[in-house]
């Protein structure tokens, strides 16, 4: 059996990054009184840093930040309390919103899929509430949720399911990252994002 808190005490120790671009974005979203385009060039190169703009045409991609920039507007701050339902409100507002923006896949002419782009645009207006959806994290979630014999993740799509089953490990996590030193990064929900990233990106460095 994995020794969870260990290996996760380790990685802050040893592996955990602080990365300034994360406070650019959150301030961008945050900051009204900012101007317009230095906001939506600063949540545009944070959303480019984890490439989900890809292949998405300019003028479509200055449309999709237009639009979290407006969703934020709206949200004036706050907070959801890490409430599962709550973010599952407030993704698929968003997650409306950015998917008829999106041209269809050109070659199945089916939507694109925007579970990814969302997460990590509510991150930004929620970051002391929102998991960041990503594949190398779902990977590894799905496989600790096994080892430490969880129950079946609940949820009628599938980032509701990731929320239940992200917020069930980090109840184990969470006392761990509260006493830990993060080194000033402000931001300790994303500590259990970046540790399973770091679990399933598929290398071994």
């Amino acid at each position: 059996m994995i020794d969870l808190e260990a290996e996760l005490r380790t990685f802050i120790q040893t592996r955990l990054k602080s990365y300034p671009p994360d406070q650019v974005a959150v301030r961008a979203m945050a900051g009204a009184d900012m101007a317009r385009t230095t906001r939506e060039e600063g949540v545009r190169d944070w959303l480019n840093r984890y490439r989900v703009l890809r292949y998405v045409p300019s003028e479509v991609s200055n449309k999709v930040v237009a639009a979290i920039v407006d969703f934020a507007d709206e949200r004036q701050g706050g907070s959801l309390g890490q409430n599962k339902a709550l973010i599952g409100s407030e993704f698929r507002i968003l997650e409306g919103r950015l998917g008829v923006l999106l041209p269809l896949l050109p070659k199945s002419g089916k939507p694109r899929r925007v579970i990814p782009l969302t997460s990590k645009a509510l991150w930004c207006c929620y970051p002391n509430d929102i998991p960041i959806y990503d594949d190398y994290a779902l990977r590894a979630l799905q496989v600790l949720t096994r080892l430490c014999h969880f129950r079946d993740p609940r949820g009628d799509t599938d980032y509701a399911r990731y929320l239940d089953a992200w917020f069930a490990l980090y109840e184990l996590a969470k006392p761990v990252i509260e006493s830990a030193n993060l080194n000033g990064y402000p931001f300790p929900i994303r500590v259990l994002d970046q540790f399973l990233w770091y679990l399933g990106e598929p290398s071994f460095d």
